[in-house]
This record gives structure tokens, sequence and C-alpha cells, in this order.
């Protein structure tokens, strides 16, 4: 198991979750890539299998892109799950108001 850096400097608020926010969606795309290549390059202990939280939909991205095996998983509530997957559903249904 491996922790892929944020984008921001050890000396930055990640509770400005805005500022966190936009520094993880600059920075973590590529990151799964980056790592995966070298270990897979070598003869042994490849990397077969990607399991990422279900907001991070770029590592399992990268995973079809490399051939690897995925599986995403929601760490938090199914009620917040449901909501999310419902979301366009209840603006569309005038239920929630659209923003912006």
């Amino acid at each position: 198991m491996v922790s892929i850096p944020g984008g921001l400097e050890p000396w930055e608020d990640r509770g400005d979750l805005c500022k966190l926010t936009l520094s993880i969606l600059q920075t973590m795309p590529d990151k799964p890539e980056e790592l995966i290549e070298p270990i897979n390059q070598e003869e042994s202990d490849k990397v077969t299998c990607v399991i990422a939280d279900g907001s991070m939909g770029w590592a399992i991205r990268v995973a079809k892109k490399m051939g690897i095996t995925s599986a995403a998983f929601w760490p938090a509530s199914v009620a917040t799950l449901a909501s999310f997957l419902s979301f366009r559903k209840l603006t569309d249904d005038g239920i929630v108001n659209k923003i912006g």
C-alpha cells in the first residue's frame, strides 16, 4: 500500500477544502500511472489490481488503460452514495435546485 501526494506542499493548509480539492483534481489523475509503470516493468510483483475510492475515478480509468483489473469501493454511507447517484434525477425532476 502506498500513499499518493495530493499536490499541496507540507506547509499548505489542508483545512482549506476548496484549495485541497482543486489540488487533488489537478495532481492526482497522473499519479497512479506514474506509480504503476515502474513497478510493472520489473519481472516480479506486478500490480494486478487497483482498488480505489469511488470518488477517485481516475485510478479506475488508469487501471483500464493499463489493462489492470480494478474495483471501486465507497467508504461513506449507502445514503450518501444513493444521493450522488440520484442527483441528476433530483435536479431534472425539480426536487433539488440546480446550482449555478
